[in-house]
Order: C-alpha cells, then structure tokens, then sequence
C-alpha cells in the first residue's frame, strides 16, 4: 500500500518500481490517480484498476481518461465485485439463513471457551501478526494463479505500521495465548459502512474465521449499517463462501480498456 503522491515522487526520481506482471489497485478518481495509472501501466503492469467509492459521473478526472468515448471501452469486472452486507445480521445473525453460520461460532466456542481471547491490535503487535502470517501461509493452498499472497502481504506491513494514522482498526483471535487470526478494518461515516480488508484465521481451528468476523463487528463496529467485504478475486472458494453469507448487494466495479487504434 503505497500513496499515489509518494508513488510518482519515487518515479520522479529514477526510483523505478518494477511492476512487470502484477496487478495494481488505484484508489480514487482525481488528476493523481490517473497519473498513477498511467505511469503503474508503462512500468510494465499487468492490469490497472481504479477503484472509486462514488459514481463514475462523479469522478473529477473523468475528463482526463475518457476525453473521447469510442476510443475506451468500460466493462464491468466480476471478480472484482464487493459483497455487501448487512451490519446488524452480521453481528446479530438472527433465523434460520444464518444458522450454519451459529453453529460453527457454537462449535468452536465449545471447543475453545475460555482459552480463546479476542483482542485489539496495534504496530506493536506487528511481529506476532507477521509470525502467525507465516504460519497461515505455509498451510495454505492457494488457487490464484497470480501468486497475490506475496504482495498482499507487503501491503499488510505497511497497513499495520500506519494503522493509526489512515484510522486502520486491527484484531485478532488468540487462543492459549498465540495468535490463530486477525482482521483489519476501516469505517467510512459518510455512507455508514465498514471495509473488512483483510481476514485471515487457522482454519484448523473450525468456527473461528466465523467467530472472528461476529467479535470483530460486535466489538470495533457495534453500530454500523453496512459492511464491505470486498471482493473475492475471482477465486471459486472465497466466491462460494461469500455468497452463503448472504450478501444484501453487490458493489459493482468496472475496468476501462483503450481501444486498439487502427
């Protein structure tokens, strides 16, 4: 996780960014997010996308990437879709659709009881993150073929060494006193909703990605409406497990192609 001003700064200076092969995410829609497209695409990347919270119409620089309608294509990019839920079923999983979802929290709670803790995190507590990181990593099986867990771990460092400053809430799980999950998250006032960027838990500890999600909302969230759970990737798994939590919509998002000039 890199600002896009540090971004072109570092590339002004000849620090070049090798970015041959990897996707990249621009968060925003003005002059230096579009700046920070161009210049990640002739560095070599692979794919762009801009992610933007509002409209399309809305964006500042739309001008500046669209100056004329036939020579860009925009189409809507499934994978990257963000799952919408529902704040208070979330942290209160109420009837019959959510009932898998309490028996697998019931399980691990009968499992675990007292020798789980969920606790708040902060950069202090970055080596225990990054050692139960590793730990997750080595047992799993991933089935992206781009191979993102590498760069989503470089953007989880910087996360959690400015969490405080960009207002990044962190949690986890221990259990007999060692780290087995965390979370972190952002809240966003202006359209009452919460970002879940990252999630991960030991999965041989079964109930407990669900009981993180439940602690995590009930305790750094009580009160917020929505919850974004972003996208899942195009990853078959994470698309099935996302659509069984019952999703109230789907945030779509789209990806702007150059047309090919004759």
């Amino acid at each position: 996780m890199l600002s896009a001003v540090q971004f072109l700064r570092s590339v002004g200076k000849d620090e070049i960014i090798d970015l041959t092969g990897k996707e990249v995410v621009v968060i925003g829609g003005g002059n230096v997010s579009m700046d920070a497209v161009r210049t990640a695409k002739r560095l070599g990347a692979k794919k762009v996308s801009i992610l933007y919270r509002r409209r399309r119409n809305d964006m500042t620089a739309l001008a500046a990437i669209d100056p004329d309608p036939a020579q860009y294509e925009v189409v809507e990019d499934r994978d990257s879709f963000d799952y919408i839920y529902s704040g208070e079923e979330m942290r209160l999983l109420p009837g019959r659709k959510y009932s898998k979802m309490k028996n697998r929290i019931s399980r691990f709670q009968r499992d675990y009881g007292d020798r789980a803790e969920f606790v708040l995190l902060g950069p202090e507590d970055e080596p225990e993150i990054l050692q139960f990181l590793d730990r997750w990593s080595s047992k799993k099986e991933s089935d992206d073929a781009l191979n993102r867990l590498d760069s989503e771990e470089t953007g989880i460092r910087e996360a959690i060494r400015f969490c405080r400053e960009a207002e990044i809430t962190i949690a986890g799980v221990r259990v007999n006193g060692i780290l087995e999950a965390f979370s972190m998250g952002t809240e966003c006032k202006e359209t009452d909703m919460t970002v879940t960027h990252v999630e991960k838990a030991d999965t041989e500890l079964r109930g407990l990605y669900n009981y993180l999600e439940k602690e995590f909302l009930l305790h750094s969230y009580p009160e917020t409406g929505l919850v974004n759970r972003e996208d899942d990737m195009g990853l078959e798994n994470l698309r099935r497990t996302k659509e069984s939590m019952h999703p109230v919509r789907m945030e779509k998002k789209y990806t702007i192609l150059e047309r090919e000039r004759n």
